[in-house]
């Protein structure tokens, strides 16, 4: 904007006059209102009436520029100051008064009479630079692309004004009449780019939905010219504003058959929609939302029907995949709208599309699309009748009843679905197929020919009572697996709903349907069972007439062990059927199904017998609370074994534990019915943890113990997944009482048997369970049990007391646990860096060490400044040169070795503490252990490899201690900048220590590093870094490292398979590009360059020694299996009987000790015999 327009003063006319001459002169942006003119409009210092005289010369101007430049002023004016509609009333008395009646309609007329001249204006102006500009490929950046070319800014202008007059009070049926009649008479949308046709339908959308008795008025010329104007229209965003003017149309006018004829042709040459949406789509409409809007204006009118339904036809039985599934979906929407009439007069075709797409269906999406047009096509012919038995419904039925003669065999499943499409589709025909199907299929039953076939019986029984239960779908809303979901709405898609702004009028208005029958009749295509309106008493009770029957056979079924998983879903599907069963009933069944949640024999189906329980829940919640979990409470005794029980009953008592403490982890989630879990539980867990036994008795006790508490954890974990409301108030409660059992635990006296809480499993249970409560707790709650916590655990004679028995010491791994959880805001009072780091080094049990490292890292992440003070530092300086760099301690000694193991851990602890926060101390702290210990001497090769195999817990994303669920500290991205920092230094160690000798210490110790950072490293960095790691990945095959094996061995096997991948991808793009010609070397190259050293070490690995574990056999044997399926047998033809013979080996391969790596050798064995025979 130019300064002087900025601060122009004088005269109201004086300033606009300034104003006006700074625009036109191009002082200020296309869609500026000069702020001084605006001034003087608002307060009224200045009318329109004047303001058009000082454009007088400018408005009229012989120089199209600046003809256009004095409209779009104008355009402005009213874009800027004119209220919008709704808001008219906060407008300011002066703004309101300046767009008054007689000035909407002057300016109104003023620009319908501009839109002639700005269409001449643009073509003139386009030809001008078409003939002397550069032209921009289509392929160049939109960025390159204006908007709103040159040339047509007069046009656009005028179209938003105009659009903005239309919301306003003033404009009325005269001016909608001739804003059309101009609109059609002098734009070309077809003429102009995708930008301005957006506005020129966008202005014809707001005359429509505010004025439509007047666009009504205009007859046939509206129709006419709407249909030109929208004709060819091919950008997303502009047809979703005519698919939604269409639909308006076709609903509201009494349109001829000719007209809908016009209105069918520039709708369904669109279908099937093609469409996908480019990436960096800004306007965010997806293809669903151009389905669904044309699908709107396909079904909108029955006179649509005599054109469309033999293009419906004709697509249903010649195209395939998308296109056929979005004639099924319009097929669907548009039958009960068409009418009775025109689906009787195709009812032959429509039944054998459907028939072919359901009985041979060529994928389950179709088929469940074509179900439901087959339901659609039933309720348009029989919706208002009683009467079913007259018509092709009893055609339907014999041939599905024929093929289910057979239940057995492929086609009774597709013959089943016919008959559920019939039960969805209105009550007269549900009554016949539920009949028809029930009679042949319990006769059956009743007598089959064979016993095998009840299985499938009962399936189609149960599919059938899924589809009723759908139907009758009670309280709940719930609905059937598999069902189809479909838009929410058949009308055209909200506008609202872009990313792009539109008058949402017209979308709001045709999503109410009108009063006359083409808007009831595609108002009723949305629904897809009309199952709001029906009810199991409403049609009829149509399992009544074989009630007693049907539940013979339910019953039956369940007690069988061959077919009681159908008969089982059956029954559960029974109790949604409302008004169906009594209460009685349906505790009936609910005991039923707790039977097989209890029996031993039952595991095929205790899973299923488990959802069915929680099915029967959501409709009669009681069930459980009163019948299931009383009877598994009843299950659980007070304490494993007992007097008289041999080691038979022994082993039965643990099956029933298990059986009953992994139904009570399924099926207690509900709020009330895991209050009741929480108190029973709890009552055993007090029994338990102080009794005080030895031998196999006190190993039975503490596994029992244990299960009650993974229970409660894996309960309470769901809650939690699922946002429940009330695990805070078992936060609250439930610590507390685990602190108690831990706290008696750790005071028991060590001359005599300890309680089995003190069990270091039990105690790490408790732990994990104390975890979870916390993190539900707010910083308050938080903060009154931490000073709880601090009192109960860091007394003069607590856990951290070095005279401390070490059952006691262990239970500081509970109290870790629970700080843990805390938040930062929380203070750990009465701990010192020291005190922990003292405490870990000395642990004498792995429990004690964990607690240690745990406190630590959440101690330094959460309350240790950035930058580390200068204390924190002398502490880890000095525990530096004492536990970690120190090498008098003797690797002979065992418990020395083990104190700098830990002091070892806790560095790196304290490090990646401190990494996640990306903190340079951190990485620091990682840098002098690299230097200090990876290049040690040979004496100090334990601590290095120690070291080495440390960094795998910086690596790792979740160590389950420094997380954001347990309010850590964690900056995002602090793994790839770890990787980035440390790799290229792992790299160069390794090459600047071996110098050729690969077994000396300094290199293995670097082998080892890079083996365990890699399987927690990121593809995409492991790609970019392969052909420096690779020579390193093969030596690490020879380490004496077990870990460093396996991770190298995988690490080669994601290699070979990423490059498969990628040179497939090349083929298909036309080629192979060389490496040369890219400068890397290929993931596949690299792989083949090694191929025959490789297979060598690979067989060597696949023998069972003291560094090739279980997990390196595995890891190289899926290897070799990898290389053969992603290598050319070029490069594999004199290899295969090497690698044949050396799995089948002795004690090697398909000979091994071990179940898990001969099941895998199997498989490798067989691919390198048949894979390459193949070739």
């Amino acid at each position: 904007m130019a300064s002087t327009s900025a601060t122009a003063s004088g005269s109201p006319s004086e300033m606009a006059t300034q104003s006006i001459k700074a625009y036109v002169s191009g002082a200020y942006e296309a869609g500026e209102l000069p702020e001084p003119l605006a001034e003087v409009l608002r307060s009224g210092s200045l009318t329109l009436l004047q303001l058009i005289k000082l454009l007088g010369q400018y408005l009229t101007s012989e120089d199209e520029q600046t003809r256009s430049r004095g409209v779009e002023i104008l355009a402005q004016v009213v874009l800027s100051l004119a209220p919008s509609g709704q808001d008219s009333n906060a407008s300011s008395a002066a703004t309101s008064k300046l767009f008054d009646r007689q000035a909407v309609r002057t300016l109104t007329t003023f620009f319908a009479d501009k839109l002639q001249d700005g269409s001449n204006v643009a073509a003139s102006i386009a030809k001008a630079n078409n003939a002397t500009g550069e032209a921009v490929p289509g392929s160049a950046p939109s960025y390159r692309f204006k908007a709103i070319p040159v040339g047509t800014e007069m046009l656009a202008s005028t179209l938003n004004a105009l659009t903005r007059l239309a919301s306003l009070q003033g404009f009325g049926a005269e001016q909608t009449r001739t804003v059309a009649k101009e609109l059609f008479t002098h734009v070309t949308p077809r003429d102009h780019p995708q930008a301005v046709r957006f506005l020129v339908y966008s202005l014809l959308d707001a005359l429509l939905s505010r004025h439509r008795a007047a666009i009504k008025s205009m007859g046939d010329d509206f129709l006419k010219g709407y249909i030109d104007l929208a004709e060819g229209e091919k950008d997303p965003r502009n047809l979703m504003y005519l698919f939604a003017m269409d639909r308006v149309i076709l609903i509201e006018w009494d349109l001829t058959p000719e007209q809908a004829e016009a209105l069918y042709d520039i709708t369904y040459c669109y279908f099937p929609i093609t469409f996908r949406p480019p990436p960096d789509d800004p306007y965010g409409i997806s293809t669903e939302d151009l389905k669904s809007a044309l699908r709107s204006c396909l079904t909108a009118n029955p006179l649509l029907a005599p054109h469309a339904m033999p293009l419906l036809l004709e697509k249903l039985a010649a195209s395939g995949g998308n296109t056929k599934r979005d004639t099924l979906h319009t097929l669907t929407e548009a039958m009960p709208v068409f009418g009775k009439a025109a689906v009787l007069a195709n009812q032959k075709k429509l039944w054998e599309g459907f028939k072919v797409e359901i009985m041979a269906a060529t994928d389950d999406e179709t088929s469940l699309y074509a179900q439901r047009a087959l339901a659609s096509f039933l309720r348009t012919l029989y919706g208002h009748s009683d009467d079913s038995t007259e018509g092709i419904a009893t055609r339907i039925v014999a041939e599905a009843l024929d093929e289910l003669q057979e239940p057995e065999k492929s086609l009774a499943k597709p013959a089943s679905e016919l008959l559920v499409a019939m039960v969805k589709a209105c009550p007269a025909t549900a009554h016949l197929a539920t009949y028809a199907l029930l009679d042949q299929m319990l006769t059956m039953f009743k007598d089959p020919e064979v016993v095998s076939v009840r299985g499938p019986i009962l399936g189609h029984i149960a599919t059938l009572l899924a589809a009723l239960r759908e139907v009758y779908r009670s309280e709940d809303g719930d609905e059937i697996a598999g069902a189809v979901v479909t838009p929410s709405s058949a009308g055209v898609h909200q506008a609202s709903s872009l990313k792009f702004a539109a008058p949402a009028s017209t979308t709001q208005e045709i999503a109410k349907p009108s009063e006359d029958g083409a808007a009831a009749g595609a108002s009723s295509s949305t629904a897809t069972t009309d199952s709001a309106a029906r009810s199991y008493d409403g049609d009829r009770r149509p399992l009544d007439p074989l009630r007693d029957e049907l539940l013979s056979a339910l019953s039956n079924g369940v007690r069988s062990t061959s077919y009681r998983a159908s008969a089982l879903l059956a029954f559960v599907h029974l109790t949604h059927i409302p008004t169906f069963l009594s209460a009685a009933e349906t505790n009936y069944i609910a005991q039923s199904v707790n039977d097989l949640i209890l029996s031993p024999g039952a595991d095929d189906v205790r899973g299923a017998a488990l959802d069915g329980l929680r099915d029967i829940a959501r409709v009669n919640p009681r069930v459980l609370e009163e019948t299931t979990l009383p009877l598994l409470f009843s299950r659980l005794p007070e304490r494993m074994g007992g007097a008289g029980l041999d080691e038979e009953g022994a082993f039965e008592q643990r099956g029933v534990v298990r059986r009953v403490l992994g139904s009570l982890a399924r099926l207690s989630t509900a709020p009330e019915l895991f209050e009741m879990l929480v108190v029973r539980l709890f009552a055993k867990l007090d029994l338990l943890c102080h009794l005080t036994q030895e031998g196999q008795e006190r190993e039975a006790n503490v596994g029992y113990l244990r299960g009650l508490l993974v229970t409660l954890l894996t309960v309470l974990e769901e809650k939690v997944a699922k946002k429940h409301t009330d695990v805070p108030k078992y936060g609250g409660t439930l610590p507390a009482r685990l602190f108690t059992i831990a706290l008696e635990a750790g005071r028991a006296d060590k001359s005599t048997t300890l309680p089995l809480a003190s069990d270091s499993r039990v105690l790490q249970d408790i732990g994990r369970l104390a975890t979870v409560l916390l993190r539900s707790l707010g910083a308050e709650k938080q903060r009154e049990l931490n000073a709880s916590l601090r009192t109960a655990f860091l007394s003069d004679d607590g856990p951290l007391s070095p005279t401390s028995p070490a059952h006691r010491k262990d239970t500081l791994f509970v109290y870790a646990s629970a700080i843990m959880a805390l938040r930062k805001e929380i203070a750990i009072e009465g701990l010192t860096l020291t005190q922990l780091l003292t405490f870990t080094i000395e642990a004498t049990t792995n429990l004690q060490a964990d607690a240690g490292f745990t406190l630590l890292a959440t101690l330094v992440n959460k309350h240790v400044a950035e930058p580390v003070p200068e204390e924190v530092q002398r502490t880890l300086d000095n525990f530096w040169s004492k536990e970690v760099a120190s090498s008098s301690s003797s690797n002979n000694n065992e418990g020395e070795a083990g104190r700098r193991q830990r002091a070892i851990h806790a560095w790196f602890w304290i490090a990646k503490a401190l990494v996640v926060r990306n903190s340079k101390t951190g990485e620091a702290m990682v840098e002098r252990a690299r230097v200090a210990l990876f290049e040690g001497s040979e004496n100090e090769s334990n601590a290095g490899k120690e070291a080495a195999r440390s960094l795998s817990l910086l690596a790792r994303a979740d160590d389950g201690v420094l997380s954001k669920e347990n309010n850590a500290v964690v900056r995002l991205l602090y793994r790839q900048k770890f990787f980035a920092y440390l790799v290229p230094r792992i790299i160069d160690g390794y090459h600047a220590h071996s110098k050729g000798d690969a077994d000396s210490t300094s290199s293995s110790v670097y082998l080892i590093a890079l083996s365990s950072l890699l399987p927690h490293m990121p593809r995409p960095m492991i790609q970019e870094r392969l052909a420096s790691i690779f020579p390193l990945l093969i030596r690490a095959l020879d380490l004496p490292d077990a870990s460093a094996r396996a991770s190298a061995a995988t690490t080669i096997t994601l290699a070979a398979a990423v490059g498969k991948k990628e040179r497939d991808a090349e083929i298909k793009a036309g080629g192979r590009s060389s490496s040369e010609n890219d400068g890397k070397s290929k993931p596949l190259d690299l792989v083949e360059s090694h191929i025959h050293t490789l297979i060598d070490r690979l067989l060597t690995l696949c023998k069972p020694a003291t560094y090739c574990t279980v997990p390196v056999r595995v890891a190289a044997l899926r290897c070799l299996a990898t290389l053969v399926r992603c290598l050319p047998f070029s490069r594999l033809r004199g290899e295969q009987v090497k690698v044949t013979r050396a799995l089948s080996a002795n004690g090697v391969g398909v000979d091994d000790p071990r179940r898990e790596v001969r099941q895998v050798a199997v498989d490798t064995r067989a691919v390198w015999a048949t894979q390459l025979v193949g070739e």
